[in-house]
């Protein structure tokens, strides 16, 4: 298993290479539907590209932590997560 990662312009590039368009586009392209995924979650509305996965937004439940280096308690507010969930299709494939 590798830890190599590819970013979201490099794979807008090669997006716009399979469809003929040049470079400055398929960054444009990585670009755009990262930040509309973003604002979609940002708004609430959950996010479902078929075959990779799911995400949407959810409230976790207050709860009570503690300081570790303390070990005093302390309150840990709800507040709202992204939840991603991968798709059984991706899963398989791996």
């Amino acid at each position: 298993m590798t830890n190599k990662k590819v970013t979201y312009v490099a794979v807008g590039e090669a997006v716009a290479a399979k469809m003929g368009l040049p470079k400055s586009k398929g960054a444009e392209l990585g670009r755009t539907f990262v930040e509309e995924v973003a604002s979609l979650l940002q708004k609430g509305t959950g996010v479902e590209l078929t075959g990779l996965a799911t995400m949407s937004v959810e409230m976790s439940k207050a709860r009570i932590g503690r300081n570790p280096k303390t070990g005093a308690e302390l309150k840990i507010p709800a507040k709202k997560r992204v939840k991603v969930a991968v798709s059984q299709k991706l899963k398989k494939s791996l």
